[in-house]
Formats: structure tokens, C-alpha cells, sequence
């Protein structure tokens, strides 16, 4: 195997990385379903800096059922720090959703559209150079 063989087995890395990072963020946002109003809310941070917080909260639903959703540090979270009492509605494979009846869409969707991109060239830049040294 040459040298450029090895590398071109890095753009493919490359490329699934990022279309790893980039599909699961999507993913987990889209795949999030809340309905109900917020009934709990614990928030606690990591030690000692108090950074890295997460929200837990427990959302009840018109129907009583309630369902326990935590609120982390990243782009695929819902907001943290939301009072008692909030409407929140997200419906699954959205990735926008709404409190307290006002639609917010705040997923950087074209960055992670960006990633997915950079991932599609890296293969692109792969199948090139493998057919080039052929």
C-alpha cells in the first residue's frame, strides 16, 4: 500500500466522522417529543466551575401522563431553565418547537447542513484521487 493510498483512507475517516457528529445531532433534536406543561425543574451543574449544566424536567401532559426530559449543554437541547407552569410543545422529526404557544426554531441547521457537506466532499476528493492513481 503507498503513501498516498494511506492517505486517502483519511478523507474517508474524515467524512465519517463528520457525518457522524452532524447525523446525530440532527437526529437527536428531531427525535425529541414533549407535549404537556412543565411541572418540575431541576437544574445542577458540574463542580467546580459550575459549568456544563443540564436541566431535568418533568413535563405532564393533557392527558396526565407525565414524561421526564433532560435539557443538556448541547445544540440538540431544548432550552434549560424554563419556570413551572411552561406550555411546551415539540412534535417527533421536528426541529422546531414551541413555549407557551410561540413557534421557536433555533437549531443551527445549516451549520450541521455545512458538516454533512464537508463529509460529501471528502468522499468526492476520495473517489477522485482513487480513480486518478489507478
Amino acid at each position: 500500500m503507498t503513501v498516498a493510498q494511506k492517505s486517502y483512507r483519511g478523507l474517508i475517516v474524515v467524512a465519517a466522522l463528520a457525518w457522524f457528529f452532524a447525523g446525530n445531532e440532527i437526529y437527536q433534536r428531531a427525535a425529541i417529543e414533549l407535549n404537556g406543561s412543565v411541572v418540575s425543574s431541576e437544574t445542577s451543574c458540574m463542580q467546580p466551575q459550575n459549568n456544563r449544566c443540564a436541566t431535568k424536567y418533568i413535563v405532564e401532559g393533557n392527558d396526565h401522563t407525565r414524561a421526564t426530559y433532560i435539557a443538556g449543554p448541547t445544540d440538540k437541547a431544548l432550552p434549560m431553565r424554563l419556570p413551572i407552569g411552561t406550555e411546551i410543545v415539540k412534535a417527533k422529526w421536528s426541529l422546531a418547537y414551541s413555549i407557551n404557544g410561540r413557534e421557536i426554531n433555533d437549531f443551527p441547521i445549516v451549520f450541521y447542513a455545512g458538516i454533512l457537506l464537508l463529509g460529501l466532499c471528502c468522499i468526492g476528493w476520495w473517489y477522485a484521487l482513487s480513480k486518478s492513481s489507478v
